[in-house]
């Protein structure tokens, strides 16, 4: 988005997200748009999105471990899974799919394995 267009992909995808959790295809591992603005500055415009309070991402959460030189347990590798494959499953109820930099499906088995290698 430059910073003098009206509204993002980004907020477009979230708007259709948040449709679909309307339809009662709701998803508790999407992240959910609180509120969305323009803010108009000296360098223009620009689109601000608001969204709830997240904790760490599963990339910081492997990685602590992993310098901790400790193992997630079987129980939290499977709970994490099963997460991911929900929201997965509810983004494409939607008739979306996850792409960009670093989302391939390469990607998340590159993930899942990271998840496995880390716990055992």
């Amino acid at each position: 988005m430059t910073a003098n267009s009206s509204i993002s992909r980004e907020l477009q995808n979230l708007k259709i997200l948040e449709r679909q959790s309307r339809r009662g295809l709701s998803s508790n591992y999407i992240v959910q748009l609180l509120d969305a603005f323009t803010h108009k500055g000296p360098n223009g415009a620009h689109q601000c999105l608001v969204f709830e309070l997240l904790g760490p991402s599963v990339d910081k959460v492997l990685s602590d471990y992993h310098d901790a030189h400790d193992k997630l347990h079987p129980e939290t590798v499977l709970r994490i899974s099963t997460q991911l494959l929900k929201a997965v499953k509810f983004i494409h109820s939607a008739g979306m799919c996850h792409g960009g930099e670093g989302a391939s499906p390469s990607a998340v088995v590159f993930l899942w394995l990271a998840i496995l290698l880390t716990s055992y």
